[in-house]
């Protein structure tokens, strides 16, 4: 299972790892209409994958320059608010082991994927400690992103004047976004029950993306260039969960 942001400057490396070495099966693509019209799916979006496109808002969320003490905190609390359904219907595709290998991705595969993620890790038991590390190892490439989302159609008009916040993964941050996660909505179990999935999901989620720790993790050469691969954690009796970051 993997998390990235948007496909659309993949070399010809990563498409042969991603191709033939992942054999990835599966896109779900949580960016806007507008952000994937403008852009396109790039070069993975074909068949013979299954590509979904859930998008968490159907606009993206404006980025203002006005101060703003936790700005980031606002937007994840408004995905769990409005991007409920979407997030409901990633857990079901996620949760169909024929559609493994997946990749969810966003635009910068920092924010909407990066709570996916964090339901999904709480979901598997993960701790939170170690989910928040794996959200801000996003922290050193803040200037690769700011360049990235430069040559994005939507996302250029939007990041001259934006609040340095907005391109920030801080750990405060993630801590903020489970803590709301826990006290409001029971933490990630209760929250994806209330949005309508059942108990079943979650064991198919165990089942398919839980593996055993001695399992053996690839070699960085197996690794697709763009991507910064994270070992996420131990839980759930010796398990650990088989999500890894392709921002």
């Amino acid at each position: 299972m993997y998390r990235s942001c948007a496909l659309v400057e993949l070399t010809e490396n990563d498409l042969a790892v991603m191709s033939d070495r992942i054999k990835l099966k599966t896109i779900i693509d949580l960016r806007s209409p507008a952000e994937i019209a403008g852009d396109g799916v790039g070069a993975l979006g074909g068949a013979p994958r299954h590509y979904a496109s859930v998008p968490l808002l159907q606009h993206v969320p404006s980025a203002s320059a006005a101060p703003n003490p936790a700005p980031l905190v606002d937007r994840y609390r408004r995905f769990l608010e409005l991007g409920a359904g979407g997030i409901a219907d990633v857990v079901r595709i996620l949760a169909d082991p024929s559609r493994h290998p997946a990749v969810f991705c966003c635009t910068a595969g920092k924010d909407r994927t990066g709570i996916v993620a964090a339901i999904l890790l709480s979901v598997l038991g993960v701790p939170s400690d170690e989910i928040i590390d794996d959200y801000s190892a996003g922290r050193s490439q803040r200037d690769w992103l700011f360049s990235f989302l430069s040559r994005r159609k939507v996302q250029s008009q939007r990041i001259t004047g934006m609040e340095p916040a907005l391109l920030d993964s801080a750990p405060e941050t993630m801590a903020q976004f489970l803590e709301i996660l826990a006290t409001e909505y029971g933490g990630a179990r209760a929250f994806l029950l209330e949005v309508g999935l059942d108990e079943s999901v979650f064991g198919a989620l165990e089942e398919g993306l839980l593996e055993d720790a001695a399992s053996p993790v690839a070699s960085p050469d197996q690794e697709v260039d763009v991507s910064r691969r994270r070992e996420v954690g131990e839980a759930n009796n010796g398990r650990r969960s088989a999500i890894d970051k392709n921002p």
